[in-house]
């Protein structure tokens, strides 16, 4: 057997160096059976307690290479020790070795530090402080056509359509060939249980779902033929659905449906204009007025005054009239990268600070300011950090993460992320997840999957859910925060 030189340890004053107690060594005789590819050899052990909950950091600097691990107690109860987060499984070290875990108060966690492989240690220096929480993506897991629920039934899903969540996050509403699909969801793991199948006498195969948080109901589109469905009592399936009247509808086939935050307007974005109607006090609908031009995609202020549209190769901005509802274009164009395939995908954060766009089908990430929400600010760009198949490029939705400026981008085959961080002024790459690869929480490797068809998000930092279709979905988490979103394969 081989020989190792033991490592020699040097700590430094830092934020309080009674928080971490040298408790164990594991020399170079360990056994056969220590975890090496996460652990590392000659590993040392400390215990952390935490005194307050949020994300920790600790890095260590010197020789190397080195492997850190963050364990707690396991859920067993006899007194083993659970994998919690180690920087193998978050791919650093290009900057420094580091692992990230959010720690909750009260709780001891046991960090360990071993030599990498290939290799000698070396003398070292360990750091620990407080953290921004990181804007990674978790892979959930999927639901397809012939998987089975919680409860053991079999899942039929058949020619995926579109999709929208409920504002709690707590259901999610499919339409397919099958008709109107209604799955109770687990916020914690995203985990879906099929609970209902409406058949009804609208074609919902070409209609666009979109959630009424302001009256509680689901409403469905069908090319100008509207329809609401309602919660039953406390549970998750819908009654029977009831006629919206929509005065002056042009009956136009849409995309997607847009609302803003208060539920006062709705927008029918299409392949032809993106079209405003205004909620009446009654549930009912009024057509208002038309953009004018051909979208490719568009995304509303969340206070509802604005609406961003991409055409093409321009961004444009739409102001909406307080008293009239009507859409009058701004005195503003801005030049981006022309799509090979529509559409661009935009996000806008909770707060209305921040527009993301995504052009030249999504290689390249831009970030606006809003502080004149009428004349947009270009930020920042970012190029193609990520490493995928070309055909990845087709990136098709994109999700801002409330009022946190990291957004999340869905593409055939690959979910990754972007961070805008203000006070360095930079547009930053936060995370890239291909199929086929784990991601820093060590899940399942995510499967292969086509073109998303849609994307449904509720509200907050709860996960959200995505899907390719036809028959089947994806379904992501984010590490110190919420997502769920994916496709089929």
């Amino acid at each position: 057997m081989p020989t190792y030189p033991k490592m020699r340890v040097t700590l430094f004053t830092g934020t309080g160096l009674e928080d971490l107690d040298l408790v164990a060594e594991i020399g170079p005789g360990a056994a056969r059976g220590e975890r090496s590819t996460v652990l590392g050899r000659s590993t040392l052990w400390w215990t952390y307690e935490a005194e307050t909950s949020g994300w920790m950091r600790f890095a260590v600097d010197g020789a190397g290479p080195w492997a850190v691990t963050v364990h707690r107690e396991a859920a067993d109860g006899f007194g083993g020790l659970d994998v919690l987060a180690s920087s193998v499984w978050q791919r650093s070290g290009k900057d420094g070795v580091e692992v990230l875990f959010e720690a909750e108060e009260g709780t001891r966690y046991t960090i360990a530090l071993g030599v990498g492989a290939g290799g000698r240690g070396g003398e070292f220096t360990l750091r620990w402080e407080e953290a921004v929480a990181p804007g990674w993506l978790r892979y959930l897991g999927r639901l397809a056509d012939g998987d089975r629920d919680s409860a053991g039934d079999t899942v039929e899903i058949r020619g995926l359509r579109d999709l929208a969540m409920h504002a709690d996050g707590g259901v999610l509403y499919m339409a397919s060939d099958l008709g109107l699909q209604v799955f109770e969801r687990e916020v914690a793991t995203g985990r879906l249980d099929h609970v209902q199948l409406l058949e009804t006498d609208f074609d919902v195969r070409r209609g666009a779902l979109l959630w009424d948080t302001a009256r509680n109901r689901l409403l469905v589109d069908d090319c100008g033929s509207w329809h609401a469905l309602e919660p039953e009592g406390d549970g998750p399936e819908l009654g029977d659905p009831g006629t919206v009247a929509a005065d002056g509808d042009p009956g136009t086939c849409e995309e997607a449906l847009l609302a803003d935050a208060e539920g006062s307007s709705l927008y029918r974005v299409s392949a032809h204009y993106p079209e405003h109607f205004a909620v009446e006090d009654d549930g009912g609908l009024r057509f208002v007025s038309a953009t004018g031009v051909l979208a490719t995609a568009a995304v509303v202020a969340n206070g509802g005054g604005h609406l961003y549209v991409s055409v093409a190769d321009r961004l444009l901005v739409f102001e909406r009239d307080a008293e009239t509802g009507a859409l009058t274009q701004a005195d503003f164009e801005e030049t981006i990268s022309a799509p090979a395939s529509p559409p661009v995908p935009l996000a806008i954060t909770d707060d209305d600070a921040y527009l993301f766009v995504f052009d030249n089908s999504g290689e390249r990430a831009n970030v606006f300011s809003l502080a004149d929400p009428s004349s947009p600010e270009r930020l920042g760009t970012l190029s193609k950090f990520w490493d995928a198949p070309y055909q990845s490029n087709r990136c098709r939705f994109a999700d801002a993460r409330g009022d946190v400026p990291v957004v999340d981008v869905f593409c055939p085959g690959l979910a990754f992320a972007v961070l805008w961080d203000a006070e360095a002024g930079e547009l930053e790459g936060a995370d890239a997840l291909p199929a086929g690869q784990v991601d820093r929480f060590n899940s399942t490797p995510l499967p292969d999957f086509d073109d998303p068809v849609d994307l449904a998000a509720s509200s907050g930092a709860r996960p959200r859910f995505g899907a390719r279709g036809p028959d089947g979905g994806r379904r992501f988490g984010r590490g110190g925060g919420g997502v769920a979103a994916g496709g089929a394969g």
